[in-house]
């Protein structure tokens, strides 16, 4: 029996680029994606580390939870964390990501895949949600590889740069909503939260 699907998720994010492709992917659906922030403005947790995505995220959502479960009303709450690995830098930025994009930027990226034949990379989503009654944890990967220039004005990130591999040679950021949200990482991971509850396909 399929699962009766929720008509609203809370997702945690101060990124609004999240919060619209999450949106974007879900409305076949017809599941509503909204901020957190809505119904708890102030929200604030302990960025956790770890040593891979998921982790970070399910760390995150139990903290969240603890803070918003009676806020939530019966509605689900979801959390992601994100990152770009590259092959031939050890999979580096990785959990890193954020920071590293805040420091040395896409262009350091770029500049350390110089004079390297193997630019391979993948973008890796894991989203950790709440259904009311337990968390589970769901993984997206979009492959791909990394440009050697900057390209396009859209997304956010390390989208100017990331090619993926099912594109047609555009970066994400030479991409609209739709485009990129047919193929992103965090597209695939959302596919994964449909088939493990077993309602209607996205």
């Amino acid at each position: 029996m399929p699962r009766k699907k929720p008509e609203l998720i809370f997702f945690h994010t101060s990124n609004r680029h999240k919060l619209d492709e999450a949106s974007q992917a879900m409305s076949k659906l017809q599941i509503k994606i909204r901020s957190l922030r809505d119904i708890s403005p102030s929200i604030s947790v302990v960025e956790p580390q770890g040593e891979n995505c998921a982790h970070v995220a399910r760390s995150k959502i139990m903290q969240v939870l603890h803070l918003v479960e009676d806020k939530l009303n019966g509605n689900w709450l979801m959390v992601e964390d994100s990152g770009l690995f590259v092959d031939a830098l050890g999979g580096f930025p990785g959990v890193y990501s954020s920071y590293v994009h805040s420091t040395v930027g896409i262009e350091g990226i770029v500049k350390l895949l110089e004079g390297k034949e193997d630019t391979s990379a993948s973008y890796i989503s894991s989203i950790a949600f709440w259904d009311g009654e337990r968390i589970h944890s769901v993984q997206g990967h979009c492959k791909g590889r990394i440009s050697p220039e900057s390209r396009g004005d859209a997304g956010f990130g390390y989208d100017p740069i990331f090619l993926p591999e099912e594109g047609d040679g555009r970066t994400f950021s030479e991409m609209n909503l739709r485009e990129k949200t047919s193929l992103s990482h965090r597209t695939m991971a959302l596919k994964k939260m449909v088939e493990k509850l077993n309602f209607p396909s996205i």
